[in-house]
């Protein structure tokens, strides 16, 4: 049996550690698994059956420049981890640890380098000197990978476009999704009061999530019995408390925090609502798709348009009544509060909404993505 090892920052609440842990869950019958972290954060369920290793304790927050020098080391750290545990194929998720992996080729690492994007890089980083040495590091390094894996086709349209990285490189694989598990998790009580419309939202508290403009666009739109269900941790809680409060909505939002069961939350909802000002492909739109949830999103790069869509739907009014959802201009507040409204009066639209979900949500099932990933993997 072939040696796999799952190379991830670590296994805290983002959707790439869900689907790097569902990855590795799925594959082990067909390969020998280890996960490589650099931090100890694992707030998922890990069987014991999954062994996982910490490279090196990372501090994310430290010095910017202080964390690209250190990339070398980390290299030589996992050139010499893959060389002992005679790792076969190494699969990567996010910048870093695709860096790391491939700069590992330098330090004798034989094994086969596979990365995966699970973000649009050139949308993700700024102009800072640390972020521009990053980019020019991922269009010198990625061609050099042996694979890569971008979750979404906005991901891999802007590797070709922004990274120079060869499109005949590149394959498009998204993350799978345990619908099965989802339903039955979403069954289970939760002690929580869910009279009234209740719009829910799932993710980190960080400026990208755009969670404020969520609030904003609740408050705006000032409709009878409704609440704003807000799942998830960040940097942001507080300030995004102390927003609610100044619009006049803090009786009406709920910050649930972190849960290892967002799903029961959802079920009970009537609307999923999102944000985001940058994603790849949001694998937490897909669980609400898996719940029979309508969706309002924010057509952000990239990932919502590709869920949700399905064939080429126009703007009007700063609003996409898409097939299997609602999308609203990127980061227009007034055109969220209309969509807003629109599915809170729109009964018969909620319901196709709730009946095309489910439908869509199996073009992400698990069974069928792990057969993907073995064929692409051999």
């Amino acid at each position: 049996m072939k040696k796999l090892c799952i190379f991830i920052y670590s296994l805290g609440g983002g959707g790439a550690e869900k689907a790097a842990l569902e990855l590795a869950i799925g594959l082990q019958n067909s390969y020998d698994v280890k996960i490589m972290l650099f931090s100890d954060v694992v707030k998922y369920e890990l069987p014991a059956s999954i062994d996982y290793e910490i490279l090196d304790e990372f501090d994310f927050y430290s010095n910017p420049i202080k964390k690209l020098l250190k990339l070398p080391l980390l290299a030589y750290k996992y050139a010499n981890f893959c060389k002992k545990n005679s790792i076969d194929i190494s699969l990567s998720f996010l910048s870093r640890p695709n860096i790391i992996s491939i700069l590992s080729k330098f330090f004798g690492n034989q094994t086969k380098i596979i990365i995966s994007e699970h973000s649009t890089p050139s949308y993700y980083y700024g102009s800072s000197l640390p972020e521009t040495i990053l980019k020019k590091m991922l269009e010198n390094l990625y061609p050099k990978a042996d694979k890569i894996i971008a979750v979404s086709k906005g991901t891999k349209d802007d590797l070709v476009t922004a990274f120079n990285v060869p499109e005949s490189k590149i394959t498009i694989l998204h993350n799978p999704i345990d619908i099965e598990r989802i339903k039955k998790m979403a069954k289970e009580h939760v002690d929580f009061d869910f009279d009234g419309f209740i719009f829910i939202t799932c993710g980190r508290l960080i400026e990208s999530k755009n969670t404020a403009m969520l609030i904003r666009a609740f408050a705006k739109a000032s409709l009878q019995n409704t609440k704003l269900l807000i799942l998830g941790e960040g940097e942001d809680r507080e300030s995004l408390e102390k927003l609610s409060k100044a619009v006049g909505v803090d009786k009406s939002v709920y910050f649930i925090g972190f849960t290892q069961n967002p799903y029961a939350y959802m079920n009970k909802a009537d609307c999923f609502v999102f944000g985001s000002k940058l994603e790849a492909l949001p694998t937490v739109l897909i669980e609400a798709l898996s719940c029979n949830l309508p969706i309002i999103s924010t057509d952000c790069p990239s990932g919502p348009d590709e869920i949700l869509c399905g064939t080429d739907f126009a703007f009007e009014n700063g609003i996409k009544t898409a097939k299997y959802g609602i999308l609203t201009e990127l980061d227009n507040e007034d055109a969220f509060c209309l969509a807003m409204k629109t599915i809170f009066t729109d009964e018969t639209l909620r319901q196709k909404y709730k009946k095309n979900s489910s439908i869509r949500a199996m073009d992400f099932e698990k069974t069928k993505i792990f057969e993907n990933y073995k064929a692409y993997l051999n």
